[in-house]
């Protein structure tokens, strides 16, 4: 006697798990509560899901379910052997760019009623190394670029399947070595870049694959295509991101490139060597006693280096944490010795830490303080509080305004030559990164990597724009010590380089009082 081996029913899951998008829906209604509503993908997550083109472009605003389609493409392809005995690359810039599909991967395959059939009890998920193996022989190996670029963590890899999530953040150098690790003599071999835009053009991968390179098929989604997206929600965003013509709406809403931003640092033109830079952080609302403060202080090393002088920056703050940065010069070369990032400390404390500094390494030749704001009360004290008259700080510290002028010389016609603090010390710290001047040290790839997300862009009138993104693009990224960075460096053009060029003038006549 003949049995049947399938059901009919049995059959029509086999059909539906086979359908990418079918898929997708079935599993995420599955284990659903009943009072729960139907998962039902929106038109353009369909669209992106069952796109089979060799090379595809996913260029879309936040909140749009890029993720969920992401993450339900990868099943799809685990547990259908689409390449079967082949492992499959999810890649993305940084860890924090990968926990939000990593996360709706382990938690669906654990939970899943369906999907937790595909793993041997108590194994095949591997959290430190971020790869999936099931019993199928399929394997999901998520790579992570890194912020140094080097494209050592995909060198070596072959595939026929990758994701490139994040793309306007992932490192040009990783994209490159990237290219040869798609196998695309095999059937069905795909390539998916996707991310938000960032308004970055240059080496950029995102816009690469959504402006430049034709032989993507292209995605472009704004949140106003999200069925989910609430009116309550457009109002919300338009007060968060300052209206519908800030770049951030532009970027984050309408998923759109906006105006064209420019990074201002590139790690590949600076000098970066391996040496020790020492990083304290104190939160004044942990320490209740200035000694306190002076005995972590006092853990900083001396500075072993010969040096031919010593510098300091201070970018003043408190709910935004104050940065200090100490520094020396050896040989026409500007080093980092250690940096400290104070939060939540009040300023009269402020005031006294910079000077314990100051004496801990035998009085600073340069020292520049960021004087805008409530930093203003701080260097007054500083430079005339009785209590410091004897550390002559009015002949080595520089107060540093960045929303004012900086006088650079005189004209022809006697006129000052005036020009914006700002960019001017923004331009400071490119030339001398871009000469080398600055010496960058590979233990502290953090201040490198806040460099790099410094960007750049220019209103209808001409004026610049500084900004830094934050790690997944916004425009209120951390710059504290980066605006410490350039504090040391304007002081350092007013107290030595700015003496040291300027042109000698003869006075061609002066005016005396006299008894006649």
């Amino acid at each position: 006697m003949i049995e049947e081996k399938l059901s009919q029913e049995d059959l029509w899951l086999y059909e539906v798990i086979r359908h990418p998008a079918l898929c997708g829906e079935f599993l995420r209604n599955l284990d659903a509560h009943p009072k729960d509503e139907e998962w039902v993908y929106a038109p353009y997550q369909n669209e992106i899901i069952c796109d089979f083109d060799y090379y595809v472009s996913i260029c879309c605003a936040r909140t749009v379910g890029k993720t969920v389609a992401l993450t339900d493409i990868l099943i799809w392809i685990l547990i259908n052997r689409v390449f079967w005995g082949d492992y499959i690359v999810y890649t993305v810039p940084n860890k924090v760019h990968l926990d939000p599909v990593w996360d709706n991967l382990v938690r669906m395959f654990r939970s899943n009623s369906l999907l937790m059939n595909y793993l041997q009890r108590g194994k095949g998920i591997n959290s430190s190394d971020h790869n999936i193996k099931l019993l199928n022989n399929m394997s999901l190996d998520c790579r992570i670029a890194g912020t140094a670029g080097s494209g050592a963590s995909v060198v070596g890899m072959h595939t026929p399947f990758e994701i490139v999530d994040e793309a306007g953040f992932y490192p040009w150098g990783t994209w490159i070595e990237l290219q040869p690790t798609l196998n695309t003599w095999q059937k069905g071999f795909r390539r998916i870049v996707s991310g938000v835009p960032t308004g970055l053009r240059e080496n950029n991968v995102l816009y690469f694959s959504d402006q430049i390179d034709k032989e993507f098929s292209l995605h472009r989604v704004s949140a106003h295509r999200n069925p989910r997206y609430s009116d309550d929600d457009e109002e919300r965003n338009l007060v968060r991101y300052g209206g519908e013509d800030s770049e951030d709406y532009i970027h984050h809403v309408l998923g759109h490139h906006g105006t064209a931003t420019f990074s201002v640092f590139d790690r590949s033109l600076m000098l970066i060597k391996q040496y020790p830079v020492f990083k304290i952080k104190l939160n004044g609302l942990d320490i209740d006693d200035i000694s306190d403060y002076y005995l972590h202080l006092t853990a900083l090393p001396a500075i072993e280096a010969k040096y031919d002088y010593i510098m300091m920056g201070v970018d003043l703050g408190y709910t935004e944490p104050t940065a200090i940065h100490v520094m020396y010069a050896k040989d026409g070369h500007m080093y980092w010795h250690a940096r400290i990032q104070l939060t939540k400390v009040s300023y009269p404390i402020q005031k006294q830490l910079i000077n314990f500094i100051d004496d801990k390494f035998g009085r600073f030749d340069i020292i520049g303080v960021d004087a805008g704001g409530p930093g203003k009360p701080v260097v007054q004290d500083l430079l005339e509080a009785e209590e410091f008259l004897h550390k002559d700080y009015d002949k080595r510290l520089i107060p540093v305004e960045f929303a004012s002028n900086m006088v650079l010389g005189i004209d022809s016609e006697g006129e000052e030559i005036k020009t914006k603090l700002r960019p001017f010390s923004v331009s400071l710290a490119q030339e001398y990164s871009n000469s080398h001047k600055l010496v960058y040290s590979s233990t502290d790839m953090e201040f490198v990597t806040e460099l790099e997300r410094m960007t750049y862009t220019k209103t209808p009138k001409g004026d610049v724009v500084y900004k830094t993104l934050t790690l997944r693009g916004g425009a209120k990224g951390e710059d504290h010590h980066t605006a410490a960075l350039l504090c040391m460096l304007v002081a350092h053009y007013t107290l030595r380089d700015q003496t040291i060029y300027k042109p000698n003038t003869k006075r061609l006549a002066g005016v005396s009082w006299g008894s006649v």
